[in-house]
């Protein structure tokens, strides 16, 4: 060869030689969509039970640098934290 690597391995098949119905495509979409939203479900309960961790790791340099300058460590929040 020409320094050139092949697009496509020997045991991959070009695009334009699968061709999926519509149904097929519908399909993989409603598959892809699942999983997607159950991503999102998992990732949103992962994150529930770790924010206050999270915030603390992020506002710690924060809180670090008005302490060095005898600020007051007031944060303007835009949403309440207040969970039952």
């Amino acid at each position: 060869m020409n320094g050139t690597r092949p697009i496509f391995k020997n045991d991959q098949t070009h695009p334009d030689d699968v061709r999926m119905t519509l149904g097929e495509h519908l399909d993989e979409l409603r598959t892809r969509l699942i999983r997607s939203i159950f991503a999102l479900v998992v990732g949103a309960t992962v994150v529930w039970f770790v924010i206050d961790y999270v915030e603390g790791f992020m506002t710690a340099a924060l809180y670090a640098a008005l302490d060095s300058q005898d600020l007051p460590r007031e944060l303007i929040s835009l949403g309440s934290r207040k969970y039952s």
